[in-house]
């Protein structure tokens, strides 16, 4: 079952990708339920443990300053649902700041806080999407999906399916091309 912290993220890829709860059917499985959309975001998702987070302190009159907006410089952070370990904003010291001393737009990766911190350092711990390369992914099995389709006609009437396949095609395209470079952390075996 989906988490319920990916239901904007899941959202979102739908409409990168244009998909329904069961646009197609392979054997006995239909395409693209949330699971299967939440698995395929779990393939593009990257860890962040204790990112700094920026402040950007605001001008108020006579020159003092106010706490209150911090960036990440992170975009789709997966949400929290109060008390998980999937966003968490702690100070310098690893105290939990707590869900009830901010709030945050998970789309732009900014935190925001009720109360002026004065500047106090406060850290991420989430998880970020590569959307794109996600969106790329399931175009990619659209690809696969409608390679095997033909076209037909009838009584005036003509479904031309290589049009799927061509704007599938396109469309993947384009979201490798927007998903950026792909890293990877690899380790020497040979060193313990």
């Amino acid at each position: 079952m989906a988490r319920t912290t990916m239901s904007n993220l899941i959202e979102q890829l739908r409409g990168m990708t244009h998909t329904g709860q069961s646009d197609y059917t392979l054997g006995a499985v239909d395409y693209w339920s949330d699971d299967q959309l939440q698995q395929v975001l779990d393939r593009h998702r990257t860890e962040i443990y204790r990112r700094m987070l920026t402040p950007y302190p605001k001008v108020i009159s006579g020159g003092s300053l106010e706490w209150y907006e911090y960036r990440s410089g992170l975009q789709n952070l997966e949400r929290t649902s109060g008390g998980t370990a999937l966003f968490i904003v702690e100070d310098s010291t690893g105290a939990d700041a707590g869900t009830a001393l901010w709030s945050a737009d998970y789309n732009t990766g900014i935190v925001t806080f009720a109360s002026d911190t004065n500047g106090t350092e406060y850290y991420l711990t989430g998880r970020t999407y590569n959307l794109n390369a996600a969106a790329a992914e399931v175009w990619g099995q659209k690809i696969g999906h409608y390679a095997a389709s033909v076209d037909f006609s009838t009584d005036n009437m003509s479904v031309r399916r290589g049009q799927l396949l061509t704007n599938a095609r396109d469309m993947y395209n384009h979201f490798v091309t927007q998903a950026g470079p792909q890293t990877s952390n690899a380790q020497r075996s040979d060193l313990r």
